[in-house]
């Protein structure tokens, strides 16, 4: 009896270890989102080499919904892909608004999907990877589905899957995450579970709408298994959400220079702007608030340890960073992002 005992416990033991146990590779990879550039800078290629990322997810372009123009590509991105090599993955991204699934019909989603497929072609002819006959392997969706638009993106997926036949990713937020019941599963070979902007920044006052650790642990369940394969994307940015009142008025990446100077600090997260100042193009009034917001390197190998203990993962997946900024890097150094490339790979 005694030895079943010893038996059981060791059989416990070994089952209840989490997946990360078989990680055998981690790609590392960012995301590049920017719309007003059509070049790396140098210190974002600095990065990419120093921290051997072989994964970039790039925005080519946003698709939304007119009442009058019907299904519209907008926001393109200007960046030339002559920087990348052999050794680093291009993954073209393509935002779709929700409002492109509610207003739809089939017809408009199949020509969506053949027009989507001729542009990536368009936006990536001039590029290394043509020049080379280096062929894309994947392409990633990223949408914000509901209840109510599920049945229509994930027809246009599976209809995008059949013309693309290799590998077809999407974003994956975690509520849907941990409510597949009622948000299903899309039809794609893996997701990348997006692990920020968990909260309203104004509805938490006292939180981080970024990363909190304790919201990231409601929706990481450890008996959760999600069907398809998952890599994980972290935040890597500081941002200034700016308000009148309760009034939304923008917000602007990355540290602003001297705010000190014209705010005073009224709480841990929350400045008051003191005097009228104009900031790339939002325009800050006397008695404006701003709402500054990072991710310190504690919570980001903090949520690293969490999802490597509750999320299912396979032996080889990517772990990436949104977003590749010149401006962010400033604020995040070298030991910072490698420390959570680390935690998974370790």
């Amino acid at each position: 009896m005694k030895q079943l005992f010893l038996v059981a416990i060791f059989l416990f033991g070994v089952l209840s270890c989490g997946d990360s146990s078989k990680i055998t590779v981690v790609n590392k990879g960012f995301y590049y989102w920017k719309n007003n550039s059509n070049s790396l800078e140098s210190n974002e290629k600095k990065l990419i080499d120093s921290l051997s990322i072989n994964r970039l997810y790039v925005k080519l372009f946003e698709v939304n919904y007119d009442s009058e123009a019907g299904i519209m590509p907008y926001a393109k991105s200007s960046l030339s892909f002559y920087f990348l090599d052999s050794s680093i993955q291009l993954i073209p991204c393509i935002y779709i608004r929700n409002n492109v699934f509610l207003s739809a019909s089939n017809s408009e989603l199949d020509e969506l999907v053949s027009n989507i497929l001729h542009l990536i072609n368009r936006r990536t002819k001039n590029s290394y990877y043509s020049e080379n006959g280096i062929p894309l392997k994947e392409i990633q969706f990223d949408c914000d589905w509901t209840e109510t638009s599920k049945d229509k993106y994930f027809y246009f997926l599976r209809k995008f899957k059949k013309q693309w036949k290799k590998t077809l990713s999407c974003t994956l937020r975690l509520y849907p995450y941990k409510f597949e019941e009622k948000l299903g599963v899309p039809p794609c070979d893996k997701v990348t579970l997006m692990c920020y902007n968990l909260l309203n920044p104004v509805n938490s006052k006292d939180a981080n709408s970024i990363l909190e650790i304790s919201e990231l642990e409601k929706y990481i369940l450890p008996e959760k298994e999600y069907p398809i394969p998952v890599d994980i994307a972290l935040p890597l940015y500081l941002w200034n959400l700016c308000y009148d009142n309760d009034r939304f008025k923008g917000k602007i990446y990355g540290l602003i220079d001297g705010v000190e100077n014209f705010t005073t600090k009224i709480s841990p997260l929350w400045s008051r702007v003191e005097r009228d100042t104009v900031i790339e193009d939002v325009y800050l009034r006397k008695g404006d608030r701003l709402k500054i917001e990072s991710v310190s390197q504690e919570s980001l190998v903090t949520a690293a340890k969490i999802l490597l203990q509750n999320v299912k993962l396979q032996e080889e997946m990517c772990v990436m960073f949104f977003q590749l900024d010149e401006k962010l890097i400033k604020e995040n150094s070298y030991e910072k992002i490698n420390s959570v490339f680390s935690t998974f790979s370790n």
